[in-house]
């Protein structure tokens, strides 16, 4: 397994594949549903200051990935953040410490770029153990109104 850097659309659309192949579809942030495909390429593809791995097999083949987005606090532009919008493990690869590899670059990398904070959104259980094991912890609850 390697562990590289995203820079070209076409490994976008990989990494699209690789979600469609899991049948991931969407992913739950509290009660609300944010939507990852069909759009993933053309909006990854567009955002300036992202930040995407993908773990790959042997064959070339995705078995995880990580991205983000790299950001000024919305109030404060001195604060700056890394903003974890993904993080996808294969399931047959799971518990084999890729996440934590994947998780360690973009704290690296975050580190080296200034920011002050990585945020993520935690939408189960697993996941905010997992993110707990690395440091995560809750810092503000976010609220949001749904206006349609």
């Amino acid at each position: 397994m390697k562990i590289i850097k995203v820079h070209k659309r076409e490994t976008l659309v990989k990494i699209q594949k690789f979600l469609e192949k899991d049948g991931i579809k969407e992913t739950n942030v509290g009660k609300y549903n944010i939507k990852i495909l069909p759009d993933f390429v053309n909006f990854w593809s567009n955002i300036p200051n992202k930040l995407v791995y993908i773990a790959i097999d042997e064959n070339e083949n995705v078995i995880g990935t990580i991205g983000g987005v790299f950001m000024a606090h919305p109030y404060d532009i001195r604060e700056k953040y890394f903003y974890n919008y993904f993080l996808v493990i294969s399931p047959e690869h799971r518990n084999k410490n890729m996440g934590s590899r994947l998780v360690s670059l973009i704290e690296k990398e975050a580190k080296d770029n200034g920011m002050k904070y990585i945020i993520t959104a935690s939408p189960s259980e697993l996941t905010t153990e997992f993110y707990k094991k690395y440091g995560f912890n809750y810092f503000e609850t976010i609220l949001i109104k749904e206006v349609i």
